[in-house]
């Protein structure tokens, strides 16, 4: 007998647990039985996958690889489980799935923009985030590092250099930041009481889940604090104390990335996180975000963002620079005289507390 929570439980495809997010829409756990996987029709299969475009800005090959996943799930059912989908496994109406499939996808863009982090290495360090948190006794396994590598490099660590890393990226994927306003963020402008975060001269709300993971983070933290007795105003710091900004050398003032996004490395071979914040960028502006107020909350120049969203249009590009410099002095001459302005996040009007 197929038992579709622990399935669900053990699963470690990624673009699966899409699929099932989809499904916890349109059912719920005490309605649910294995009749539900033989009777999704063609409408709920193709909102599934709206669905997962949706949620993941994604690219043609990464939609096709999300139904190509889905309908393996499907053969899976009726191989194992004698679970036969009746849209699936229909010659005319498989056909017509297809076809409905194929309409979509052909609007998608072909391929990644290189100056962004892929759909199949966002997701894989997406997993390998969920999976290194889902650790039984994760705080203490890191407070045991810590207190294992006392005075040893930092390059010994197993654990805290993973989850003080994880942080920024998290704040890249939700935020959009650039690395230097992350890497500059100081210990008082964290508010954990109010849940909010102040960068870049705004007050950021962090979700639940940046809540809680700070929450541990400030325990840790206080811990090597005290260990090592030091003194910083940085939010961040290694795992003795000391800044991830390089204080010596050719690369002075720049951010220790390796470390700093040391779970990148680990996870996709590389320590990009500007590519997530750009991939970020361009799911904010798809969905109407305003690019001068985005440019001043995440840290990443107008131009940049511009280049960003029509790379491969550069009339678009031009035509719009001039927009947004004609109406720049405008804009904001309007923001300061209505006092408030539209989160580029939640999309709701906010209480302005920067004059810029």
């Amino acid at each position: 007998m197929f038992d579709f929570q622990i399935y669900r439980s053990k699963n470690k495809e990624v673009k699966l647990k899409e699929f099932f997010k989809y499904l916890d829409t349109i059912w719920t756990e005490e309605e649910f039985d294995t009749t539900h996987f033989e009777l999704l029709n063609e409408d709920e299969f193709i909102n599934s996958l709206k669905y997962y475009i949706d949620k993941n800005n994604s690219a043609r090959n990464t939609a096709n690889d999300y139904w190509r996943d889905v309908k393996k799930f499907f053969h899976m059912l009726k191989a194992d489980y004698g679970i036969k989908n009746f849209v699936i496994f229909d010659y005319e109406l498989s056909e017509k799935l297809e076809k409905m499939k194929r309409q979509i996808t052909s609007e998608l863009r072909e391929q990644e923009n290189k100056d962004c982090i892929t759909d199949e290495q966002y997701e894989k360090l997406l997993a390998d985030i969920e999976k290194f948190l889902s650790e039984e006794n994760l705080e203490k396994l890191i407070l045991k590092d810590i207190e294992e590598n006392l005075d040893k490099e930092f390059k010994k660590s197993k654990y805290y250099i993973k989850f003080v890393s994880l942080l920024p990226v998290k704040l890249a994927m939700k935020y959009a930041f650039s690395n230097d306003s992350m890497v500059n963020i100081k210990f008082k402008d964290l508010e954990l009481e109010k849940g909010l975060l102040r960068i870049n001269g705004f007050e950021i709300p962090l979700e639940e889940e940046l809540q809680r993971l700070f929450s541990t983070y400030i325990k840790i933290r206080e811990k090597i604090v005290s260990l090592y007795n030091v003194k910083t105003e940085f939010l961040f710091v290694k795992i003795d104390g000391g800044s991830f900004k390089i204080t010596k050398g050719k690369t002075e003032g720049y951010t220790d990335s390796a470390a700093f996004f040391n779970i990148m490395q680990k996870s996709i071979g590389n320590t990009a996180c500007k590519a997530i914040s750009y991939k970020r960028i361009i799911e904010l502006v798809k969905k109407g975000a305003d690019i001068n107020a985005l440019s001043s909350l995440t840290g990443v120049n107008v131009n940049t963002i511009v280049k960003l969203c029509y790379i491969n249009d550069s009339m678009a590009r031009e035509d719009l620079m001039k927009k947004i410099i004609g109406k720049e002095n405008e804009e904001k001459i309007k923001i300061i005289k209505k006092g408030t302005m539209k989160c580029v996040y939640c999309g709701k009007r906010q209480d302005v507390i920067s004059d810029n």
